[in-house]
């Protein structure tokens, strides 16, 4: 009979080792057994579970106030994470803010969510900050908030604080350069390690240089929907805009739409060190590149040459997850420029010699 390790340890140092975990971790441990789920509890977990059947505004607070039944028990939780198939109506969220006030994370479940990334984005979009209320003294993970709850960039202990941040376009600080790019003015994060970037405009390499300076410690890096025209051209930009983003580990390209051939080629040289790579692609990825009604042979020939250097130049490279839409469709972009034989035989290659530890390409 096998015993797993953790049955040797007694409930205090097991308490230790699982308080590590990042929140997203903390939640999956709550499911484990029931130890883990007692142990979590008194880390401050909660799950909220709202039945598909509470409708009403008022059901949905009735709900809250049996679950959450003391001013103690409150206090305690500092971790959240809500099970529902819709967003929570403002009235019950402010009485999750009142019952709950030491909130440190706080985020809905995606694995109930449609499998549309571009539908979780927005379902993920709400208000949980405000000047003198709610988790301002608290919370240090933000999953996402609207413009309307105003992002209080202007707390210098939040921006000390933060380490997860979900950036929707509506809750970014943004200005346009010559009316069709924006720029991204982010505060100084010190602590901020994961960042999810939701900007459905076009955007130039500047913006993502300034992750270095701004993020020092940014370990995991999420682009979707970013109409992009980085290139890396060190002798015409200098070092700053070109300088390389070392830390980032984990790289996630949502649904990013290339504006220039040479984009794809920028993302193995400015992060070098990625670990971990996401990709979600479709036509709309590749439309820019083929101004012409009719692309020819060549052309879509060039552009799988890229996508294969964009692959294939990530040194470092563990583990690689590839979501591709629109493939089986003949008269798709993505079936002429997505090199499926190519990347399984290069997968194949690094799993034989040890290096990629998971891969999977899936199709849509």
């Amino acid at each position: 009979m096998r015993i797993s390790i953790d049955e040797k340890l007694p409930n205090e140092i097991l308490t230790q080792v699982i308080d590590y975990l990042p929140p997203h971790s903390l939640h999956v441990a709550a499911r484990v057994n029931s130890r883990w789920f007692q142990i979590t509890r008194v880390l401050g977990v909660n799950h909220l579970v709202f039945p598909a059947t509470l409708r009403s505004v008022n059901s949905k607070t009735m709900y809250v106030k049996n679950q959450i039944a003391s001013a103690t028990e409150g206090a305690r939780i500092r971790h959240m994470l809500i099970l529902s198939t819709s967003i929570l109506p403002d009235n019950v969220f402010r009485l999750i803010q009142q019952l709950c006030p030491n909130i440190v994370s706080f985020d809905y479940d995606p694995h109930i969510l449609t499998t549309d990334m571009k539908t979780v984005a927005n379902r993920k979009r709400h208000l949980f900050l405000s000047a003198n209320a709610g988790w301002g003294k608290s919370i240090a993970h933000l999953p996402a908030c609207n413009h309307a709850g105003g992002m209080q960039w202007k707390d210098a202990d939040l921006c000390r604080r933060l380490e997860t941040f979900y950036g929707h376009y509506q809750s970014l600080p943004l200005s346009y350069w010559r009316k069709t790019y924006v720029n991204l003015m982010l505060p100084h994060l010190p602590s901020l390690y994961d960042l999810t970037l939701h900007i459905p405009f076009k955007m130039r390499e500047t913006n993502i240089a300034c992750l270095d300076y701004h993020c020092p410690r940014l370990t995991a890096l999420t682009l979707r929907d970013i109409q992009l025209s980085c290139v890396f051209n060190r002798n015409a930009y200098g070092n700053r805009v070109n300088k390389v983003l070392a830390t980032v580990k984990t790289l996630k390209l949502e649904y990013i739409k290339f504006l220039y051939i040479r984009t794809l080629d920028y993302f193995p040289k400015k992060f070098p060190n990625v670990q971990s790579l996401t990709l979600f692609l479709d036509d709309q990825s590749f439309q820019p590149l083929f101004p012409q009604l009719e692309p020819d042979r060549k052309s879509f020939q060039v552009v799988r040459d890229k996508v294969v250097i964009l692959i294939s130049c990530f040194k470092h490279l563990t583990e690689l997850i590839v979501y591709v839409k629109d493939y089986q469709t003949n008269e798709s972009i993505t079936s002429q420029v997505w090199p499926d034989d190519w990347v399984r035989f290069y997968c194949d290659h690094l799993t034989q010699i040890n290096q990629l530890q998971h891969y999977e390409i899936n199709y849509a």
